[in-house]
C-alpha cells in the first residue's frame, strides 16, 4: 500500500494506528520504526520513511494529522498533540499546541456543530483564554485545498510569531 499512497496518507494511516484512545491504539511509533528498519526491501519503504516525521502518537483524527504535517513543514516546529492545560477545576486538552508561546489549535469537525457542544467549546475556550492561550479554530474548509491551507498557514505563522515575541518579552 505504501508505494501507492501519498506521504500525507501514510502519516494519517500511521497516526490512526497510534490513536489516543487506548481501545484504538494498535502500535507505537517505535513499532513502525522497527518494522521499517527490519524490512529493508519492501515497496514503499522510502515513502514510509518520509512520512515518519509527521506521525505522532496520541492524535485523535486524520485532520489533526494533516494540520500537524502542515505546521511541521512550515518551519514553526512540530506542535504537541493533545496538549494538557491545567485550568481551575481540572484540565483542557488542545488538539495541537505550541506550549512555548501558548498557541493552541482545535479542529472543529461536525461534532462541534451540536448546540450543547458549542456551549461546552465556548466555556473551554474562555477558560483557555483566561490562562493566556490563543486558540485557533480549524475547519475542514481550511484544509480542503492548497490555497485554503496556505491562507490558514499564513495566519498561523503570524499568530505564532507574534506570540513567541510576546513570550520572549515576558521573560525579560
Amino acid at each position: 500500500m505504501a508505494r501507492h499512497a501519498t506521504i500525507e496518507d501514510l502519516a494519517i494511516i500511521g497516526a490512526a494506528l497510534m490513536r489516543r484512545d487506548r481501545r484504538d491504539k494498535v502500535a507505537t511509533k517505535t513499532d513502525l520504526e522497527r518494522y521499517i528498519d527490519d524490512s529493508p526491501r519492501f515497496a514503499g519503504r522510502a515513502a514510509c520513511l518520509a512520512a515518519l516525521p509527521y506521525i505522532r502518537e496520541d492524535t485523535d483524527s486524520p485532520p489533526e494529522t494533516v494540520l500537524l504535517m502542515l505546521l511541521t513543514k512550515s518551519g514553526l516546529g512540530c506542535p504537541t498533540p493533545n496538549y494538557r492545560v491545567e485550568v481551575d477545576g481540572g484540565y483542557r486538552l488542545l488538539d495541537l499546541a505550541y506550549p512555548d508561546c501558548n498557541v493552541g489549535f482545535d479542529y472543529q469537525g461536525a461534532y462541534h456543530a451540536d448546540p450543547a457542544q458549542m456551549r461546552a467549546d465556548a466555556a473551554r475556550f474562555n477558560q483557555l483564554h483566561h490562562q493566556r492561550w490563543t486558540i485557533m479554530q480549524v475547519t475542514a474548509d481550511d484544509l480542503r485545498t492548497d490555497e485554503s491551507r496556505q491562507r490558514l498557514l499564513s495566519m498561523i505563522i503570524d499568530v505564532v510569531t507574534r506570540q513567541r515575541h510576546l513570550a520572549a518579552l515576558r521573560m525579560l
